[in-house]
């Protein structure tokens, strides 16, 4: 245990954490997963003490590559990530109720960005064409 009340259990190199390993925070975060010279890499699941999850893959600490992120509110993120933003493809639900909205296409710096759909919970398409930095700009058929 760490003086801030914070410990981990798993394997080190070089007195680093390398291979599988579990750190958990004193405010009840816990990532478990890989690790590659001191940092989360490869395969892992980290949990916030907000409840927020992510799982999925990590580069030299970072979230980057396939995951799936979920808010203690039930909304969810599928899909691709870069430096812990959504981009790339990916599909997010908000979860409202009779309101909730699903949007499935393509991201950039955590906004809808490129080709994408947006439906209602009854399986209504709202928008579909292109969106620029997070807004809806045109019906886009290709």
């Amino acid at each position: 245990m760490f003086t801030d009340g914070d410990w981990y259990d798993g394997r080190y190199r070089n007195e680093l954490y390398h291979g599988h390993g579990e750190y958990h925070h004193a405010d009840g975060g816990v990532y478990i997963g890989s690790w590659k010279d001191g940092k989360q890499h490869g395969a892992g699941k980290k949990v916030w003490a907000s409840g927020a999850t992510y799982h999925g893959n990590f580069i030299e600490g970072e979230i980057t590559g396939a995951g799936t992120w979920t808010w203690p509110s039930g909304n969810k993120y599928v899909g691709q990530f870069i430096n812990g933003l959504k981009h790339g493809k990916g599909k997010l639900a908000l979860i409202d109720g009779p309101k909730t909205q699903v949007y499935d296409g393509e991201w950039q710096d955590n906004t809808q960005h490129g080709r994408g759909k947006l439906t209602s919970s009854a399986g209504k398409v709202l928008q579909d064409g292109i969106w620029k930095d997070g807004k809806f700009q045109e019906v886009g058929w290709f």
